[in-house]
């Protein structure tokens, strides 16, 4: 599952009109499940559990309406800049003759969050404490972000920003009694979906599971509901340390702050993510994983367990600067997935042009309708990962990471490491797949 923070862009929706559409149907064959869609200008907006998501309105074919008729994507307009609403930081009324503020602003908008923690040092105002509050938070460096922000609680009270980051900073460090304190304070005083949904899953968790048994170890604090379970935890625990070196080794890179993981039975995963039938795993800056029915480790288990850490090795790493196809990919060849499984599938697809666009693979998988079509779009971005590999190592890719890091947008990386823009990527993907699948033969798509 991909990494959902509250940090996705939500897309601006003055002006909208909602159609109640149901099923995104692409021009190639692909389709999305979701709750909600509409066309606003040039884009395609649609809502999902995890929140608001949108992909340029050229790659849609129609949208099926549960209570009115499809409706077209013609006429065909150019593509529209991107406008994600930053949240919870926002530009906010500072002295407009001290530089810091300006350049600490430039930095947060291009992503690059070291710099504007130096831009602010030694700055001492609301303002100056948010920024420097939403940087560290973005960095997972929480203790230092409470560091900075406790000192407005009193005179700021009044603040939704604050009390929001205050709210992420108590949830990622495990602290869900001050966590719910400070988001519904934020909420009080300014609704947001995003912020209201993360609140409803700590209500859910704490509801669902109640008081957890726990695990700790050098780098993740791991809570189950059942003490039947206290063999099991300890080796999912097991599992996360030696997926954790290994990670470590390959990226040249660790996450900082202790991970939280949560391991609960299949009903209660579902109940507390709202995650879609298919998935075994979510992160959303804490690990969620489905054990329901499960006595011991197995394959799929540990895959799941290192897939998921993959997504929070790459989110810190990157800071969240990387389009959703190329995390889940990376997160899928960092644990040994097999693209022979999906070869032959995927290349009927492609041979018809059925191939979900990677534009379209950038927000989220997690609206696709059913697990065979979410295991198609896994697989297309385990085929773009491996086609990136192929082209000059992983090295190679490791860099273009580093790019990510310092808040260059993907379009720009990938141009600089591989003198690629993403429709001639998607161009080779296909070639690499097809000569692929003339190489290797497969008996089909294998849904975990």
């Amino acid at each position: 599952m991909s990494w959902i923070r509250l940090e996705i862009a939500i897309w601006l929706l003055i002006g909208s009109m909602p159609l109640q559409a149901d099923i995104l149907h692409f021009k190639n064959g692909g389709r999305i499940e979701c709750d909600e869609a509409w066309i606003e200008g040039d884009t395609v907006c649609y809502r999902i559990s995890e929140g608001t998501l949108g992909f340029p309105l050229p790659l849609l074919e129609h949208i099926e309406k549960t209570d009115a008729p499809a409706i077209s994507s013609s006429p065909r307009p150019p593509l529209p800049p991107e406008q994600p609403v930053a949240r919870p930081w926002r530009p906010l009324p500072v002295d407009t003759k001290n530089p810091a503020y300006r350049r600490a602003e430039e930095a947060l908008a291009r992503r690059d969050y070291e710099a504007a923690i130096q831009a602010l040092t030694g700055v001492e105002s609301l303002p100056a404490g948010l920024m420097l509050g939403y940087a560290y938070t973005r960095l997972r460096r929480y203790q230092m972000a409470l560091t900075v922000l406790e000192p407005y609680q009193v005179q700021s009270s009044d603040n939704a920003d604050l009390n929001y980051l205050l709210g992420e900073c108590h949830y990622n460090l495990g602290h869900d009694e001050q966590a719910i304190k400070y988001l519904e304070q934020s909420l009080h005083i300014e609704d947001n979906p995003a912020i209201r949904d993360l609140l409803e899953r700590i209500q859910r968790q704490n509801a669902i599971i109640g008081s957890t048994d726990f695990l700790r170890s050098t780098h993740f604090l791991l809570r189950y509901d059942r003490a039947s379970d206290a063999r099991l935890a300890q080796r999912i625990l097991d599992v996360l340390e030696k997926s954790f070196v290994n990670l470590q080794k390959v990226l040249s890179f660790s996450p900082e702050e202790e991970i939280q993981v949560i391991v609960s039975g299949r009903r209660q995963f579902y109940d507390i993510t709202r995650a879609p039938e298919w998935s075994l795993g979510i992160n959303d800056g804490r690990i969620f994983l489905s054990i329901g029915g499960i006595d011991d480790l197995n394959d799929v288990l540990e895959r799941s367990i290192s897939h998921e850490l993959a997504h929070t090795f790459l989110h810190d790493l990157t800071h969240g600067n990387t389009p959703v196809w190329l995390n889940e990919g990376l997160a899928m060849y960092l644990t040994g997935e097999n693209q022979d499984d999906y070869t032959q599938i995927l290349a009927q697809r492609a041979s018809a042009d059925n191939l979900i666009p990677l534009a379209a693979l950038q927000s989220s998988f997690k609206g696709f309708a059913g697990a065979e079509s979410a295991e198609l779009a896994y697989a297309e971005a385990l085929l773009a990962t491996n086609y990136l590999v192929s082209l000059y190592g992983f090295n190679e890719l490791n860099r273009l990471l580093g790019l990510l890091a310092q808040g260059i947008p993907f379009e720009e990386a990938l141009h600089e490491r591989y003198k690629l823009d993403v429709l001639e990527l998607e161009r080779k993907v296909k070639e690499f797949l097809l000569s692929a699948a003339a190489r290797y033969p497969s008996e089909g798509i294998r849904v975990r």
